[in-house]
Order: C-alpha cells, then structure tokens, then sequence
C-alpha cells in the first residue's frame, strides 16, 4: 500500500453539540405498536408527553418546511416515508458454490494482497463518489438548524427519523 502526502486536515468545529438521551414511541391504535426511530438532531426536547397523529410529509430542508409550515402546527412528523416490509421467504444464509467462492475472490483480489480488507478491495462502482470523501459538517449542522428553527416555528409536536 502506498501512502503519499499523509496530513491531517480539519473537519471543521460544530458551533453547538446535541445529543439524545431518550426517546420512545408508541402507536396506541389502531393496534398496539412500538415506533422506533430518533429525534431530528439538534431538535429541542419537548417538555413532557406528546400525543398526536403521525403524518408523513415530504420534506427535507428549510426551504420545503416553510412551503408546508401552514400545514404543520401541532402534528408528529415523520421525517421519511414508511416502507414496505416483506415477508422473508428465503434462508437468511446459504453456502457458496465453488464458482461462487471463485469469482468472489477474483474480484476481492484476495489472492494478491491478503492483508488488505475485502470491502478496501473490490473495485468501485461505476460513477460512485470516492471512499473516504469527508462531509462538511458544518454545512450538515446549519441545515439541521435551519429545518428546526422551521419546524418550531410551524410548531411541530415532533419530528422523528422512523429506524423500520
């Protein structure tokens, strides 16, 4: 493995830290269900229990919240549509064939450098943006901002990230 022009470089510094010490959530009916998911990040807590009717509505920054905020006041919002769970019908495992294992370790390169990750191996997909790619968390945190500042003044009861 060659490495070339090793240096560290900055990620940049939050303005403001946030973390999540709870949150549970219960769908009482039509049928008893747990609704499993996190809070918007950098979101206020809400001061005590919050019961409502969850509404899926699209958006996904400031811009697309202050076009809907009429719409808003007082409702869970679930910030992702919900998706369709099948049934499995398969085995969750099954033994490769030897042809299988072969072209396996054709395109892992297993058999040139064996010290090297298999998923550090595989060729990337074509058009796929680089591995190591570093996210402006700054930018990432502002538009959290933004989207909350929206939403609390749309007075949303909630805005949670459904984990389905």
């Amino acid at each position: 493995m060659d490495l070339t022009n090793v240096h560290r470089e900055s990620a940049g510094l939050l303005p403001w830290g946030w973390q999540a010490t709870q949150f549970a959530g219960r769908i009482v009916e039509p049928q008893y269900a747990s609704l499993v998911g996190v809070p918007l990040a950098w979101a206020p807590g809400t001061k005590g229990k919050v019961v409502g009717t969850p509404s899926y509505i699209p958006m996904q920054n400031a811009r697309e919240c202050q076009a809907q905020a009429h719409t808003l006041k007082g409702k869970i919002v679930l910030m992702r549509p919900a998706r369709q769970l099948a049934i499995g019908d398969k085995p969750l495992f099954r033994r490769l064939t030897a042809e299988e294992l072969a072209e396996e370790e054709r395109l892992t390169g297993a058999e040139t450098n064996p010290d090297v990750p298999a998923y550090l191996r595989r060729p990337p997909l074509p058009g796929a943006k680089p591995r190591m790619e570093a996210p402006n968390f700054a930018a990432l945190a502002e538009g959290c901002r933004s989207l909350n500042a929206c939403l609390s003044s749309a007075a949303v009861a909630l805005a949670i990230y459904p984990k389905y």
